[in-house]
């Protein structure tokens, strides 16, 4: 009898052993750079142009085009040469994450050249409003013929044919300065996923610690200036991709050390549009693989 419990007892010792051992991490997303051309069609494709300390995003799904921003009123010759280069004859949505001049700057160009179609113009619901309830989005695209669409916390905004989303997580309230009241947006629905900041700060950062962040690819917001990206917030959504918008010649301080440090510890590859002569491009096939080129 003594020897039947101590067999079981060893027993249920190696079967504690290997449910402790087991890796219940879902591998479902591998990143690789500049692979070939024959992997699966991209479920979704993130251009993160270099329009110096700006942001414009190029988003791209199931042949639709959306547009994150818009750079700096010199940056419409960056736009135009990625339309040409990609294909782009409309635009299903532009979204302005918030009025700073380096996001918002390109929209007139964007709207008067007519280059491309533009389907929708969204931007959040809280931000610089005059007394008329209007801001610098609402006063362009009025000139233009078109209501801005107000994006609200837990919208979801479909994106392609395929069941893609942007799932608006912020800003969740009205806070000071611009920047805490940036759109956020989260590409969900696929395999892989990716987090659209803004400029948001670490005041907006902290109202978004409770939700679900989480995202394979990150734009690391506020160019990755040391405003923002604390290590609680990286850590939270555990990207292995960051792609920052920015340009050291405009903005010596961006990116930020501490910012690449902290990307860096968490186990995150960076990229940083500068090095880029148009564009750092990220491919997402339906299986989740993500692949990086620099254009």
């Amino acid at each position: 009898m003594k020897r039947f419990f101590a067999a079981i007892t060893v027993i249920f010792a190696c079967l504690t052993l290997f449910c402790a051992c087991r890796d219940n991490t879902d591998p479902t997303t591998s990143v690789t750079e500049n692979t070939s051309p024959d992997e699966p069609k991209a479920a979704w494709t993130a251009r993160f142009l270099n329009v110096g300390k700006a942001d414009s995003i190029l988003l791209e799904a199931d042949g639709l085009f959306y547009l994150i921003d818009t750079g700096t009123k010199d940056s419409y010759s960056v736009l135009r040469t990625a339309f040409d280069k990609f294909g782009v004859t409309s635009l299903e949505a532009v979204f302005i994450t918030h009025t700073d001049k380096d996001h918002i700057g390109g929209l007139n160009d964007l709207l008067e050249n007519g280059d491309v179609t533009v389907g929708k113009i969204c931007a959040p619901t809280v931000g610089d409003f005059d007394e008329d309830g209007k801001d610098k989005v609402d006063k362009r695209a009025e000139k233009h013929g078109f209501a801005v669409t107000r994006l609200s916390v837990g919208e979801h905004f479909s994106v392609g044919k395929n069941g893609l989303f942007f799932d608006v997580l912020a800003p969740v309230r009205l806070a000071d300065g611009e920047n805490n009241n940036s759109l956020v947006l989260k590409l969900c629905g696929g395999k892989a996923t990716a987090l659209f900041t803004g400029d948001a700060q670490f005041e907006e950062e902290n109202d978004m610690l409770p939700l679900d962040i989480s995202a394979d690819v990150l734009k690391v917001a506020h160019h990755g200036s040391d405003k923002a990206s604390s290590y609680a917030f990286l850590k939270r959504v555990g990207a292995k991709i960051a792609i920052i918008s920015t340009s050291t010649a405009e903005r010596s301080e961006t990116p930020a050390p501490s910012v690449l440090a902290s990307l860096d510890a968490l186990g995150a590859k960076t990229y940083v549009t500068q090095d880029a002569s148009l564009c750092i491009s990220v491919f997402a096939d339906a299986a989740g693989n993500i692949r990086v080129e620099t254009n």
